[in-house]
């Protein structure tokens, strides 16, 4: 087991990838927090992961009493961590004419404050020698029409991610991201993304399909185990090579 005797906390962690990645770090011996927004996912959340060393609990990453709260109610339970995920965001469209003040700032204080005050308010009780995974996206790589605005949140991950691993190296704390391709979860669906445009994205994808949750959940045990000792401030393309290479004829 790769993350035996380590402990975890995921935001975002009560689906989709999040909830992925909450089984595979379980899986490989961690004790793990997941919260989310949602008291009905988190009710899910507590179904899937049957386990004594599962603490699931609602929170909002835009509020820092929630994830002081959220924080302290762990470490109270498991000790200080050793790896917090930070997967918690908002996908939805934002057409650059249609886009108002209100949704521009609910994406950004998801996406971009809520990633920056979780690691800030983890950062008291994260072990040295501790790892922090966020999760940004493809959509760092190239334009998107319709979703500048997330693009841009995610993009900033990317920096934090750098900047970030910059100043934690004293206390030998490693920061890397991941940035997922297309991930076949329910938040597609969410945004009414029907099956016909997947099978329209996976013929662009040279890989010929969307990619699975738990592939990216893999990857995070990769990041937070001792595998990836020497990387910090990296970010990983999981994307099926759409980014890096031309789909086949």
């Amino acid at each position: 087991m790769k993350l035996l005797a380590k402990t975890a906390a995921i935001t975002g962690g009560t689906s989709g990838i999040g909830l992925a990645i909450a089984k595979e770090f379980l899986a490989e011996g961690a004790k793990v927090a997941v919260f989310g927004k949602s008291q009905k996912s988190s009710d899910t959340a507590k179904k899937e992961l049957d386990n004594n060393n599962a603490l699931i609990m609602v929170g909002d990453v835009t509020k820092l009493h929630d994830l002081d709260k959220i924080y302290e109610t762990f470490c109270s339970q498991y000790g200080n961590l050793d790896i917090l995920v930070v997967n918690a965001g908002i996908f939805k469209p934002s057409p650059l004419l249609l886009t108002d003040e209100k949704s521009f700032q609910e994406i950004m204080d998801t996406n971009l404050k809520g990633a920056f005050f979780s690691v800030q308010r983890a950062l008291p009780f994260l072990n040295n020698n501790g790892s922090i995974i966020l999760i940004a996206s493809t959509s760092t790589k190239q334009g998107c029409v319709d979703f500048s605005v997330y693009n841009a949140s995610k993009a900033a991950l990317i920096s934090l991610t750098q900047s970030f691993a910059a100043e934690l190296l004293q206390r030998h704390i490693r920061v890397n991201s991941i940035s997922p391709g297309f991930i076949r979860t329910p938040l597609q669906d969410k945004v009414g993304i029907t099956e016909e445009m997947i099978i329209q994205v996976e013929s662009s994808i040279p890989m010929k399909r969307c990619g699975k949750p738990n592939e990216i959940a893999k990857a995070a045990v990769f990041l937070a185990s001792n595998d990836s000792s020497y990387m910090t401030g990296a970010d990983l393309l999981i994307d099926g090579g759409l980014i890096n290479i031309s789909p086949p004829f």
